[in-house]
């Protein structure tokens, strides 16, 4: 009888063990950020030295090791967060936590710029609208099906893909008065807090965003988009003088 049950443990064990996932892996061995000396007033760098330095390229990894090919989200950027959630547009967002595990707050000022409409985006933005309308998008929803178009990968079973992106810290998108652009940027950060990356898709709720080809068409191609969120590795920041 105890040989029967050793024998149960050690199958479940290996299935358990055994399971296929996705893994998203961050590169970079440090992640670099400048103290608020270099900046102004948190709005902008003081010098093109303190933005050089407090760039970050950052290289990340997401592995399919499923049996299935998975559709990922990926844009050019990564944007800040303060908690992790499903998301409908799929994204690849960051977060920075302090030395036991918390989520730290981004700062954004409210100001406000007098901007200049920009007559060409509007014209753009009409010519895009009226391009989803026709192939059968509502409005509410041409934001997160353009952004499938635009920015959609396929990752096979037993495939990789390296992604980049540029982060800046603290100060990860400075004032532009002339664009409208409100500073964005972190207050007190330390060496050795943790810099970590999550994808996000709520696919079910995206699926029924999209046009009926486009569900079909992934459908006869065996493709699914991702559901859930994954995390990467947490990397620890450091501080450049």
């Amino acid at each position: 009888m105890r040989n029967i049950s050793l024998i149960l443990f050690l199958t479940i064990m290996s299935c358990s063990t055994d399971k296929k996932v996705v893994t998203l892996r961050i590169e970079n061995e440090q992640i670099y950020f400048v103290d608020s000396t270099n900046t102004v007033m948190n709005y902008n760098y003081n010098s093109s030295e303190s933005r050089s330095k407090s760039e970050n390229i950052i290289t990340y990894v997401i592995s399919n090791e499923t049996d299935k090919k998975l559709l990922f989200i990926i844009d050019k950027k990564i944007y800040p967060s303060v908690e992790k959630e499903l998301t409908i547009s799929g994204s690849t967002y960051f977060v920075i936590k302090d030395k036991v595990g918390e989520i730290k707050k981004y700062n954004m000022p409210l100001v406000s710029f007098d901007r200049e409409v920009n007559s060409n985006k509007i014209y753009s933005d009409s010519i895009k609208n009226n391009y989803y309308n026709k192939i059968g998008v509502e409005n509410k929803n041409i934001d997160y099906v353009a952004n499938l178009f635009e920015n959609s990968i396929i990752i096979g079973p037993g495939e990789r893909k390296t992604f980049k992106a540029i982060v800046n810290f603290p100060i990860i998108s400075e004032i532009n008065s002339k664009q409208g652009i409100n500073p964005l940027y972190y207050r007190g950060l330390k060496d050795a807090e943790n810099f970590q990356i999550y994808y996000s898709c709520n696919a079910k709720s995206l699926m029924s965003c999209l046009p009926k080809y486009v569900r079909n068409e992934l459908n006869d191609n065996e493709v699914e988009i991702f559901e859930g969120i994954i995390e990467s590795n947490e990397v620890p920041l450091k501080l450049v003088k």
